[in-house]
């Protein structure tokens, strides 16, 4: 294994955190570095999600919804169908990792979610196809040739033009097409809701195994931007891992720590090995990392 599964997990949240940052303006790209502006408050989003997961063991709609409620309506005024794309996505993810070897249980959860919080066909798809490509970087079989077709095929026969706008970018990607290039086949297709999951997955493949450059170019797509920036984190921040992130001391709009320890816990509950709801919050490690098919005591 390339890299540990807990690796992975943290590398997600860690690429989300970071391009909701960049993508809201919280975080710019300057130099060599990255210049941390003032943060107008943490996404709940992507806590209280993991949250209700941790806790109930897995998806429990009453739960999951109402933890999603609870943050719309004390954090904006709003009612939970009403959250915006780019909070969407923030609570999502955990979602997508917990399921990532349950494809089609996955499915059936993000119709659900989608039919609760009225998210557009276009967006459910895109959803779906990151699911798809979490899953391989979780299982080591992405591969950045054969992805998109394996992608378009876990669509199956959905009415979204996301898998006509994905096979544009295989294509292009092929021909070594720039983003410029690539932007501007994409527009002409008929959704635009869509199209910012088809650059996340051109600005991961074309440049896989560099987090940074991923991301900065996702930052120049210019249609809905923001949403590509943290799908494309979120992309290359499970392919990359913890250790293919260069910014990993620096601040989003959650705390790195909090991340860190979000990634921990989930990991922990998706395992099975144990019942984190009875855990302290305060606990900072539940890392049951050992050598495959090896059983090892755990040290207290």
């Amino acid at each position: 294994m390339r890299y540990s599964l807990l690796s992975r997990f943290q590398g997600s949240l860690l690429g989300a955190n970071l391009g909701y940052g960049i993508g809201s303006g919280m975080i710019s790209l300057s130099g060599p570095g990255l210049d941390v502006g003032p943060r107008p408050g943490e996404n709940e989003y992507l806590v209280a999600s993991g949250k209700s997961l941790i806790q109930k063991g897995g998806f429990d709609s009453s739960s999951w919804f109402e933890a999603v409620a609870s943050v719309s309506q004390r954090s904006e005024g709003i009612e939970s169908t009403a959250i915006l794309g780019t909070d969407r996505l923030m609570a999502v993810l955990p979602v997508l990792l917990f399921y990532h070897e349950q494809l089609e249980f996955l499915r059936t959860t993000l119709y659900q979610i989608s039919e609760h919080l009225s998210i557009p066909l276009a967006e459910r798809d895109g959803l779906l196809a990151m699911g798809y490509a979490i899953a391989a970087s979780l299982t080591e079989r992405l591969n950045r040739h054969s992805l998109i077709g394996e992608t378009i095929a876990y669509l199956q026969e959905s009415p979204s033009p996301l898998i006509i706008q994905l096979a544009i970018v295989e294509t292009l990607l092929a021909e070594g097409a720039s983003l410029e290039r690539v932007r501007s086949q994409l527009v002409r297709t008929e959704e635009t809701g869509s199209i910012p999951f088809a650059l996340g997955f051109y600005c991961l493949l074309s440049t896989l195994e560099d987090f940074r450059l991923s991301i900065s170019r996702a930052t120049d797509t210019g249609i809905s931007s923001p949403q590509t920036t943290i799908i494309t984190g979120i992309l290359s921040g499970v392919y990359n891992s913890i250790p293919g992130i260069p910014w990993t001391g620096q601040l989003g709009p959650l705390p790195t720590e909090q991340i860190f320890h979000l990634g921990d816990r989930l990991l922990a509950s998706w395992s099975g090995v144990y019942d984190v709801q009875y855990q302290p919050e305060e606990a900072s490690h539940f890392r049951a990392v050992a050598a495959p098919n090896v059983i090892r005591p755990w040290q207290l």
